[in-house]
């Protein structure tokens, strides 16, 4: 499965999920601590309450770089008729090692198929964001790659400057720190996901 396709997997179980009364952890997130960064914007942002914290592993280890993890903050009523909606923010790490700005690069010979990334920086780490999709920055640190959904571009920014090191997390910053910068090979696809 490509990275986008479980990103967009990923996004369906978050926005069909009813919002939980506290975070639902699984995954990496069961008490213990992954060897992958997870950024989050503490317990409630901007007046949205963390209603959901959930992640994805490809093999069901925590010890291993293959987990996706999500913080859900605030909720959503779908509109009469629709199957779901999205929620006010949502914040997912991905190991960098799956998810990075090589993986928006075609394949040599194949003509590039939606526009590339913008790149920018947030914290002083390369971020991206992209036309066509209001609201969704990248930001490239460490082995993680912060992927912010939010209402627009100006949250998601007001957002990524707030990253801090989630409780699940061994390492990271806090909101008032720059954030590590990408580890070698990580924006040109060359790193390797750790076992």
């Amino acid at each position: 499965m490509s990275a986008l396709s479980a990103a967009a997997v990923l996004f369906l179980v978050f926005a069909a999920a009813p919002p939980a009364a506290a975070p639902a952890r699984d995954c990496g997130s069961k008490g213990r601590l992954t060897i992958l960064t997870h950024y989050w914007a503490g317990p409630s942002y901007s007046g949205l309450a963390l209603t959901r914290e959930s992640g994805q592993c490809a093999r069901r280890s925590a010890r291993r770089e293959d987990t996706i993890v999500g913080f859900i903050y605030g909720s959503c009523t779908p509109p009469s008729g629709e199957g779901g909606c999205s929620p006010p923010l949502e914040i997912q790490n991905w190991p960098a090692c799956k998810r990075n700005l090589h993986s928006y690069k075609p394949p040599p010979g194949v003509p590039q198929a939606i526009p590339p990334p913008k790149l920018t920086t947030v914290r002083g780490v390369p971020a991206a964001t992209f036309e066509g999709d209001p609201g969704r920055l990248e930001v490239y640190t460490g082995r993680t790659t912060v992927v912010i959904f939010a209402s627009g571009d100006t949250q998601a920014r007001a957002v990524a400057d707030n990253l801090q090191k989630a409780p699940t997390s061994r390492h990271g910053v806090t909101a008032s720190q720059p954030l590590p910068p990408p580890a070698r090979g990580a924006l040109e696809g060359k790193l390797r996901c750790r076992r």
